[in-house]
């Protein structure tokens, strides 16, 4: 389907509880494994993780003054850093689902019973994909180990963009260690005023193996 919702399988990994805004007086960082409660270090690296069964992420940016939208990725994620859709075989686990242009490898899921451990949905979703694989492989957590049918779609407004992976690859840069960004927008005529848009993204055609924020 290509309606833009808000999908159901997107999950906060990594966030410090409480109000981190880096003020003086905020309460954060107190969690379960932390010696010294009162400590408050406000520093972390939490991300909003997601595969392709998590469904659309759809994030609205109120009064844009410029035509240049640039997002921050995390492409090398572990396939079992999100624990939401472990399990899952269809978007948002709802049964019989196929995304638009699904290749025929996916398809062949529809006569298996739903897995119970993510472990074993890893596993056979990489047989599954073994013959769509890319046998450079040259980091297992790169761009390069998704699959060969891998598709990001992305929307501004509504307007539907869908890359393949060596366009993906293409599109994001490495700034720093740890720092990927990719250009969504980059129109000085996009915007006259203050505007509200929406943009959306997605992943397909690579189950749980394509784990990114």
């Amino acid at each position: 389907s290509d309606a833009i919702v808000p999908g159901k399988g997107w999950q906060v990994v990594s966030e410090m509880p409480g109000q981190c805004d880096g003020e003086y007086h905020s309460v954060c960082g107190r969690h379960v494994d932390i010696s010294c409660p009162m400590l408050g270090h406000h520093d972390g690296r939490g991300v909003l993780v997601g595969n392709e069964y998590s469904g659309w992420i759809v994030l609205n940016l109120p009064k844009v003054t410029e035509g240049l939208i640039i997002i921050k990725l995390f492409t090398w994620g572990g396939e079992g850093m999100n624990t939401i859709t472990q399990g899952w075989t269809t978007v948002n686990n709802e049964g019989g689902r196929r995304l638009r242009g699904s290749s025929n490898f996916l398809q062949k899921e529809e006569n298996l019973s739903r897995w119970n451990e993510s472990s074993t949905t890893i596993e056979s979703e990489k047989e599954r994909y073994g013959g769509e694989l890319d046998e450079r492989r040259l980091d297992p957590k790169s761009i390069e180990n998704y699959p060969n049918a891998f598709e990001f779609d992305y929307a501004i407004n509504g307007k539907i963009t869908t890359l393949n992976r060596d366009q993906f690859r293409d599109r994001v840069k490495d700034l720093a260690r740890v720092v990927e960004v990719m250009t969504l927008l980059d129109d000085p005529d996009f915007v006259s005023g203050p505007t509200d848009v929406e943009i959306a993204f997605r992943m397909r055609n690579c189950g749980h193996l394509c784990t990114a924020s």
